[in-house]
């Protein structure tokens, strides 16, 4: 879902860093004009959704409204970052963060910056209802509807892990 947001963006969302936990998440992002809202609306309504698909769930997913934080200079780029990075850690549910089993951004600034995920494409779902090659289709999570997209994390212009 997150690969999807920050594609749908076209370019208004810059993804610098992020976790998952079971609850809640941190992303850390450069967005463009007013463009953070509309990008966080998309992520938590579609996570919302296919999320609460998966474990039965319907009616209000998020407590509460995203907060966002403003990073006005590398101190507080700095600080952020390690923020995010040191979920689980500084919870002591982990000792390491590479030890964390969520959805992190850590391998990927360790790494190869682009991973590829499947969208689950609900749309091309119901665009095909009542057509023979629903036939076949294993619900809404059924490779027939998965499409591969891309995501990238990058360093804000300057910084530079690892030679990248």
């Amino acid at each position: 879902m997150l690969a999807r947001a920050v594609q749908q963006s076209a370019g208004t969302i810059r993804l610098h860093a992020f976790t998952f936990a079971s609850n809640h998440f941190h992303l850390l992002v450069w967005a463009r004009g007013a463009a953070l809202a509309s990008f966080m609306q998309y992520l938590r309504s579609n996570l919302s959704r296919k999320v609460g698909r998966l474990v039965d769930w319907s009616g209000g997913f998020w407590e509460r409204r995203y907060s966002a934080e403003p990073v006005l200079d590398d101190e507080a780029m700095v600080g952020r970052l390690r923020y995010v990075l040191a979920h689980g850690v500084k919870e002591g549910l982990v000792e390491r963060s590479a030890e964390w089993p969520g959805l992190t951004c850590l391998p990927q600034l360790l790494g190869p910056a682009r991973r590829l995920f499947q969208w689950f494409s609900w749309t091309k779902r119901w665009s095909r209802r009542g057509s023979e090659d629903m036939a076949g289709a294993q619900g809404r999570f059924a490779e027939e509807w998965a499409e591969p997209v891309e995501l990238e994390v990058g360093l804000t212009p300057g910084w530079r892990i690892y030679g990248r």
